[in-house]
């Protein structure tokens, strides 16, 4: 970059910073530490963001993104004014509407007019913009033009029952008083428990002196006085942001972006503190810790989860994945409690893997075959085969010749493939198979396996001599072993200590 371009840019960084810094100051007074250091962080990357970005659309995006994190904490001064700043960038309609929700949050109905008055202009379908103009309209007194844009929003979202409601209030107004009837009965056909539609109409019924029009809706009165719905994507977004674990989720997302996991921990740790008994956001903490190699954190975590929710299946399923190798006997008792409350396929896996672990293979083929016949997956059918070799089954062939089926190239199944056919009496077949994986790799894997097809097609001496270059191998000496003793019924693919025998959840770390 010219250095011109570098000086303008520093010069710019240098505004924003002491602009967005000075209007923060008191607009950030009273909230939380946790939460102003994440908003100012927030405001950091957005700055930084904004000088990375190639586009005025990026631009736009990241301003437009740091005002809702501010609007959904009611700073509305602070999302005004980067709502404004995001539209000075690009003029998108989600940022024009959401600042015309600022601008009547903060009383501004006149600039809130004008936003919405943008939006349907870019956006003449979006229905909810229209609502937003009638309503601001209706507030203002204008009613002839608040009622052209509610029926506007009506003719596009014929059941939404809360334009129905407001359009009415306007009708009222004009004295058109059977129609307001005839869209509050509408309303509330399509939702009863809104108790204002079913007021709404009771009161007009007694304007007109209707007395048993009354009687008959106040009965239908639900008790409350809530307005009918209104759905309202682009503020979904933002109350979802309002929850105090969501912006620290949303800041740890962004660090995590940048290859920060030490602030993404920092920031779901905060997400954790705000909403101790959100089971997610606890679970992302210790996968994000495990991640980090912080296991004793992670475990710790991971322990509080269980013990805050005690009846959460998910909870003791990362307790015993994170305890698997540190402490196996308590990782198999938080197995089997979550198992209790959900045997879910993933806590099977992890229990198989146990088995497998344990030697207990029979355990082993029973949940590989039970999670194979939920799911055709070509781990569940190679870790089926492995575990009914592991008890010197033959079917352990079928079940691998299913997960080649299901991956064709998988490498390290056709070597134990190779082995099985070799003890179970398919030698010719074992010397092809044993040939190709050899071509395609040669290792001491992939020699021990054409020893063993050559014990197969009952080349013994071959098998013997070819096993014997690969020690001290513990594979190469078992199937010496058995050469030598000529006691072939206990020999195995692989030898009992190899961890050939372990899925990769339990097995040692590389």
């Amino acid at each position: 970059m010219p250095r011109v371009g570098r000086a303008w840019l520093a010069v710019l960084w240098l505004a924003m910073t002491s602009w967005a810094q000075a209007e923060e100051v008191d607009d950030l007074a009273g909230l939380p530490s946790a939460l102003v250091e994440t908003l100012r962080t927030a405001r950091a990357e957005t700055m930084q963001k904004v000088l990375d970005a190639k586009t005025p659309l990026e631009r736009s995006s990241a301003w437009g993104q740091l005002a809702m994190l501010y609007h959904a904490q009611r700073l509305r001064e602070l999302a005004l004014n980067t709502y404004s700043e995001a539209l000075r960038q690009a003029d998108l309609s989600e940022w024009r509407y959401l600042r015309g929700i600022a601008l009547s949050e903060l009383g501004d109905i006149d600039g809130s007019i004008r936003d919405f008055t943008q939006v349907t202009e870019l956006e003449p379908k979006d229905a909810t913009a229209w609502y937003r103009l009638g309503l601001a309209r209706w507030l203002t007194g204008e009613v002839g033009e608040a009622r052209v844009a509610l029926e506007q929003s009506l003719a596009i979202t014929p059941g939404a029952a809360v334009v129905m409601a407001t359009l009415a209030d306007v009708l009222v107004a004009e004295g058109d008083n059977a129609r307001a009837i005839e869209l509050l009965e509408r309303a509330w056909e399509i939702e009863p428990e809104a108790g204002q539609t079913a007021f709404k109409l009771a009161s007009i019924h007694r304007q007109a002196g209707d007395l048993d029009a009354v009687e008959v809706w106040l009965t239908r009165d639900p008790g409350n006085r809530l307005a009918p719905k209104i759905e309202d994507r682009r503020l979904l977004e933002v109350a979802y942001l309002s929850q105090s674990s969501r912006v620290f989720e949303v800041a740890a997302d962004w660090a995590l972006a940048r290859g920060d996991r030490d602030q993404a921990i920092r920031s779901l740790r905060n997400a954790v503190t705000f909403a101790p008994d959100h089971l997610g956001l606890g679970l992302r903490l210790v996968t994000e810790l495990a991640n980090a190699n912080r296991g004793a954190e992670a475990i710790a975590v991971a322990r509080k989860l269980t013990e805050r929710m005690p009846d959460a299946a998910p909870a003791w399923y990362a307790f015993a994945y994170i305890l698997r190798a540190s402490n196996p006997v308590a990782a198999r008792s938080a197995l089997a409690r979550c198992r209790e409350l959900d045997d879910a396929p993933e806590a099977r896996q992890l229990a198989a893997a146990f088995a497998m672990q344990d030697g207990e293979y029979k355990l082993a083929s029973e949940l590989y075959a039970g999670l194979l016949a939920e799911r055709a997956d070509a781990r569940h059918a190679y870790w089926l085969g492995i575990a009914r070799l592991g008890r010197g089954d033959c079917g352990g062939v079928a079940a691998l010749e299913r997960a080649l089926a299901l991956q064709p190239g998988w490498g390290k199944a056709h070597i134990v493939l190779a082995r099985a056919e070799a003890l179970c009496g398919r030698g010719d077949v074992a010397i092809q198979r044993a040939n190709a994986v050899l071509r395609a790799r040669d290792d001491a894997d992939t020699r021990i396996t054409a020893a063993f097809a050559r014990l197969g097609a009952g080349d013994i001496d071959g098998a013997a001599e070819a096993a014997r270059s690969e020690l001290p191998h513990t594979d190469a000496s078992m199937l010496l072993e058995s050469i030598e003793s000529d006691s072939f019924a206990g020999l195995r693919p692989f030898a009992k200590a190899s961890t050939w025998w372990l899925p990769p959840s339990v097995a040692p770390a590389e």
